[in-house]
């Protein structure tokens, strides 16, 4: 972590990457739960064969397949690295995450 000494109000401030750093991290976590609710899903499908449940586990690869491709984009092209575009990736990262494990505790009751 960084300490930058002209933070608002002159107090310790996380510099934009490392918070992109931080959403880097938070978006491998929502990756891992992706698998697992694709997983449960998968298990889910192969037993009830309802299109419900392949509903749900054709939204988890896709949105899998999503999150594979930004973390790609975060970590590889700088345009996603731009000024002041930390906070907000952390912010939608760390709101899927909350997300994704909501979904993953109810499923997996």
């Amino acid at each position: 972590m960084k300490i930058a000494g002209k933070g608002y109000g002159g107090g310790a401030s996380l510099s934009n990457m490392d918070m992109v750093y931080a959403s880097s991290i938070v978006n491998i976590a929502n990756i891992c739960l992706l698998i697992a609710l694709i997983f449960v899903y998968g298990k889910s499908y192969c037993r009830l064969k309802s299109n419900f449940t392949l509903g749900f586990l054709l939204f988890s690869f896709l949105l899998l397949l999503q999150n594979l491709l930004f973390l790609i984009f975060l970590l590889f092209h700088s345009g996603f690295r731009g000024p002041g575009m930390g906070i907000p990736l952390l912010i939608i990262n760390t709101t899927q995450f909350i997300a994704l494990l909501i979904l993953l505790k109810i499923t997996w009751k």
